[in-house]
């Protein structure tokens, strides 16, 4: 939890070098090995969804963030692929990472693509998951700027905005 608030705090803040200091930690404690599966899977979830931020952001490679995406995915749901992700429930990591999916199909496909996803990600979200809600929200209200839909535009980035004022984050 100490890595993974960490970690948070780091892509807030966009200090990518220290991102990659996270990352090496987060890999010890994964080859460690002291830990139950569960944990070690979602470590390595973890870390995948680490990498490819680093691939996204840092080194502008999309089409190797995406795999390592979906790499992580597999750990936990061995036939995930982009054309059957509705059919599977998802954890609050793994709808971080489906959310982190649908950016970079923005990117290398279309904001069409990305709002499907989007919208998935938000409706299989729980309730009480303010932060991710509020990401999905700021995702959703660009990518129909994107594609100047300035009505769903404006109604998600006033969601996202209620929302944090709401929960006071």
């Amino acid at each position: 939890n100490k890595i993974k608030t960490s970690i948070e705090s780091i892509l807030e803040g966009g200090e990518f070098d220290r991102l990659k200091k996270e990352a090496e930690k987060l890999q010890k404690i994964i080859q460690e090995g002291k830990m139950s599966l569960y944990y070690t899977q979602l470590l390595k979830q973890l870390f995948l969804l680490v990498e490819a931020i680093i691939e996204k952001t840092v080194n502008n490679n999309y089409e190797k963030a995406l795999e390592k995406l979906i790499q992580a995915m597999r750990i936990t749901i061995p036939n995930f692929s982009l054309s059957n992700y509705a059919s599977f429930v998802y954890s609050s990591m793994e709808i971080r990472i489906l959310m982190n999916i649908a950016i970079i199909i923005e990117k290398i496909e279309s904001p069409e693509k990305s709002i499907k996803k989007f919208l998935f990600c938000l409706e299989s979200l729980e309730q009480d998951n303010i932060e991710e809600r509020a990401k999905i929200y700021y995702n959703l209200s660009y990518s129909f700027h994107l594609i100047s839909d300035y009505d769903k535009e404006l109604y998600y980035a006033d969601l996202g905005i209620k929302t944090c004022v709401k929960n006071k984050s």
